[in-house]
């Protein structure tokens, strides 16, 4: 997985609030806060910089998908997908026309 930030950097210590039953709790478990926290917070790092990522590249990512849509993928013809009509389990869908059994569709 790709490192997020330098986990060899120094420690800083830091004051924090938080609910005393729940840290209460994590302290008779002997839960270690420090790395709880930092956990949790390369998490929340992680979501945030991938949702920020898809945001940014939005529009070429539905340029690129329309484009696939429209003309297939350059890997279509190496693909061995089973197409409707060559397995007889599949012909329970309805009356299919000539277009349909020559497109690729997927199983399950």
């Amino acid at each position: 997985m790709l490192q997020i930030f330098d986990k060899n950097a120094t420690k800083k210590p830091t004051n924090l609030s938080i609910n005393s039953d729940l840290l209460s709790k994590a302290r008779k478990q002997k839960i270690n806060l420090s790395a709880t926290l930092e956990h949790a917070l390369e998490n929340e790092l992680r979501k945030t910089e991938r949702e920020n990522w898809l945001k940014d590249n939005k529009d070429a990512i539905d340029s690129l998908n329309k484009l696939a849509e429209q003309n297939g993928l350059f890997s279509d013809k190496y693909r061995n997908f089973l197409l409707i009509g060559q397995a007889p389990w599949l012909n329970t869908c309805s009356k299919t026309t000539t277009e349909d059994k020559i497109k690729p569709q997927y199983i399950g």
